[in-house]
């Protein structure tokens, strides 16, 4: 499974929080964030450089090249054909034809994909990080919790913590089965059902229009 860009989208989220709770003063916070963020980057590019001269490494790109190697032979053929035009046309030609019996039975999976996407980037993170505390003053009065801490933890903290384990549960218990894709066609389509219900959490400046959902706690659920 690719986990990679929600536990990403975990880390930085921490770090934010992190730099919030050192300092009151923005700016501060500001640079504590860009200092970590520095800090990553030379933690990666040092790792990449140990990794680039392991042994594993060097295991996988042989046998990389070899498989390139195997390929050669025809890769030749078709680039010393005495018409290159004909050449690309067949080229194309066949990879037409497999892309398009991969569609034929990805289809329902790829469009479900595309629902899901369009879906999620509906919401997050312009949509749902305006929603605010539904009773400030009462529940929270901390300022800092509610001006700063609110959003990065219920919206982003929990958005890519979500993330990380639906992808890591999704890898081992596969229901319903790929066998199915209509039904995780119409499962997809459901999620637009998340729209009107986030729109009846607390948003600011809706001119006295009235919202449903006055627990946080469902919010965050």
């Amino acid at each position: 499974f690719v986990a990679g860009q929600a536990l990403g989208g975990v880390f930085v989220v921490l770090c934010s929080i992190a730099s919030i709770l050192f300092s009151n003063d923005i700016s501060i916070s500001a640079a504590i964030y860009f200092l970590l963020a520095i800090f990553v980057l030379i933690s990666n590019l040092l790792t990449f450089i140990y990794i680039e001269k392991s042994h594993l490494l060097q295991i996988y790109s042989s046998s990389i090249q070899e498989i390139n190697n195997e390929y050669e032979p025809l890769i030749q053929s078709i680039s010393s054909d005495d018409n290159p035009i004909n050449s690309m046309n067949i080229t194309s030609l066949a990879l037409f034809q497999r892309l398009y019996v991969a569609y034929k039975h990805t289809k329902w999976n790829f469009y479900g994909i595309l629902l899901t996407f369009i879906c999620t980037l509906s919401l997050f993170p312009a949509y749902m990080s305006k929603i605010q505390p539904s009773y400030p003053s009462i529940n929270y009065p901390h300022t800092i919790w509610t001006n700063r801490l609110y959003t990065q933890v219920l919206t982003f903290l929990l958005f890519n913590v979500g993330d990380t384990f639906g992808r890591m549960i999704s890898s081992k218990i596969q229901i319903p089965s790929l066998l199915k894709p209509r039904l995780l066609f119409f499962l997809c389509l459901l999620r637009f059902s998340f729209i009107p219900l986030f729109g009846l959490c607390h948003f600011p400046n809706t001119n006295g229009f009235p919202y449903i959902f006055k627990n946080d706690f469902i919010y965050a659920f």
